[in-house]
C-alpha cells in the first residue's frame, strides 16, 4: 500500500469515526432526554400511585362502614321479628283490608285478597290514602294549636289588663286619700 492510498484510507475511517462519535453523542443526548422523561414520569407515577393509595384507603373504610352498617340493620331487623314473633303479629297481614272494601268484595273475595299478595301499587295508593289523611289531621291539629294560641294570648292580654286597672285604681284611692287628709287639715 502506498502513503497516498494510506492517506485516503485513514481519511475515509477518520470521517467514519467522527460521523460513528457525532452519532454517539446524539444517542447520548438522547438517552439523557429519554432518562429526563422517565425520570419525570416516575414521579409522576409515584403522585399517581400515592392518590390511589389514598383511595383505596377510602374505599375500605366506606365499605367497612357499610358491612358495619349492614350488620346493624341485620340485627336490627332479627330483633324486630323476635318482637313480632312474641307478640303474635302475622307479617301477611301488613296491609289490612278495611271494612268499607270488605263489604264491597264477598267473603270469599275477602279471604282471596288477604291470601294475594299485595302489588306496590295498592301500597302506594294506601299510603296516599293514609298520608292524605294525616296531612288533613294535622292541618286540624295547626288550626287547634293556632286557635289555643291566641286563646292563651287574649288571656295573657286580659291579665295584664287587669293588673294595670287594679293599679290604676289603686293609684286613684291613694290620690283620694290624699285629699281627703289635705281636706281634714285645711278644715281643722
Amino acid at each position: 500500500m502506498t502513503d497516498d492510498q494510506y492517506q485516503k484510507w485513514i481519511k475515509i475511517h477518520e470521517t467514519a469515526a467522527e460521523k460513528y462519535d457525532n452519532q454517539a453523542k446524539d444517542l447520548l443526548k438522547n438517552i439523557n432526554l429519554i432518562e429526563l422523561d422517565i425520570s419525570k414520569e416516575n414521579s409522576e407515577l409515584q403522585k399517581i400511585t400515592k392518590k390511589i393509595n389514598i383511595a383505596d384507603e377510602k374505599l375500605e373504610e366506606t365499605e367497612y362502614g357499610i358491612r358495619r352498617r349492614r350488620g346493624t340493620l341485620i340485627s336490627l331487623q332479627k330483633m324486630s321479628d323476635k318482637r313480632l314473633q312474641r307478640f303474635g303479629f302475622d307479617k301477611t297481614k301488613l296491609i289490612p283490608v278495611e271494612n268499607n272494601e270488605a263489604k264491597e268484595l264477598g267473603d270469599d273475595e275477602c279471604l282471596e285478597k288477604e291470601n294475594k299478595e299485595v302489588t306496590f301499587e295498592e301500597i302506594l295508593h294506601r299510603s296516599n290514602i293514609k298520608h292524605k289523611e294525616k296531612i288533613e289531621s294535622d292541618n286540624n291539629n295547626e288550626r287547634q294549636k293556632n286557635v289555643e294560641k291566641i286563646k292563651l294570648d287574649f288571656r295573657r292580654k286580659l291579665i295584664t289588663f287587669k293588673r294595670t286597672v287594679r293599679s290604676v285604681e289603686n293609684h286613684c284611692e291613694d290620690i283620694e286619700n290624699k285629699i281627703s287628709c289635705k281636706s281634714l287639715k285645711l278644715t281643722k
